[in-house]
């Protein structure tokens, strides 16, 4: 018991810094578990932001597509209401 005494006296500094870097591993393991979970949400977001972007782009060309049309309608209905009304 002397010898555990003594030794833990002259020795306690090695000990505390053993013990302060067992606490630094487990501490930077649980910041590394973190890290990695939030890297799964982003992906997981960014994959949702690429998905909305897709039906967004898809819904621009759509929107484009229907206005096209919209004006070619415009200029249809105008040349046959001038028809109409020289008719009258």
């Amino acid at each position: 018991m002397e010898s555990v005494r003594s030794n833990l006296r002259y020795e306690w500094k090695k000990y505390v810094v053993a013990l302060w870097m067992i606490g630094i591993t487990i501490f930077v393991f649980q910041i590394d578990t973190k890290v990695r979970r939030l890297v799964d949400r982003i992906h997981t977001i960014a994959s949702t932001v690429e998905s909305v972007e897709g039906v967004v782009s898809g819904s621009d060309y759509t929107l484009g597509t229907i206005e096209k049309q919209v004006a070619a309608l415009e200029k249809s209905v105008a040349v046959i209401s001038r028809k109409v009304r020289r008719l009258r």
